[in-house]
């Protein structure tokens, strides 16, 4: 698939591959497979509502229980979690929000954090949590029942 000036860092696969969302600094895409060509599908790029973002990882799940796909992606700049909704005709900004205050170490450690996110059933209420892995720790945000 033509990919101007979207310089993919990683893929996830939705739905048995049948589309592939590219993970790109600032922003994320989706090739769709088709019969012939994978194509790119412009319409479903999504940018990042942070200045000079620079997204490090992204899940696909429900996390709100609405029946939708959402994105969760990790911003290491200033070091937020990003969820959009995934839907058919577009990704759309759902909410953000910071993991943890900057705070320089002495130990001088150097990396994209948070590193890497995941979800999962987490706290055995049958809906799906965010966990994210920060410096030496696994943080966890259960989803909230609804009301």
């Amino acid at each position: 698939a033509d990919l101007p000036e979207f310089v993919p860092r990683a893929l996830r696969a939705q739905g048995r591959a049948a589309a592939l969302l590219l993970l790109a600094p600032d922003r994320v895409g989706r090739v769709a497979a088709g019969k012939d060509d994978a194509t790119f599908l412009p319409d479903l790029e999504f940018e990042v509502p942070v200045k000079d973002a620079y997204v490090n990882d992204l899940c696909l799940d429900d996390v709100n229980g609405d029946g939708t796909t959402d994105l969760v992606l990790t911003e290491t700049r200033r070091h937020e979690l990003v969820i959009a909704r995934a839907r058919r005709e577009a990704l759309d900004f759902a909410l953000r929000f910071p993991v943890y205050d900057e705070r320089l170490f002495e130990s001088g450690r150097s990396g994209q954090e948070p590193r890497e996110v995941v979800t999962a059933e987490l706290t055995g209420d049958g809906l799906t949590d965010i966990a994210i892995l920060v410096h030496d720790r696994l943080i966890v945000y259960p989803q909230e029942p609804a009301p």
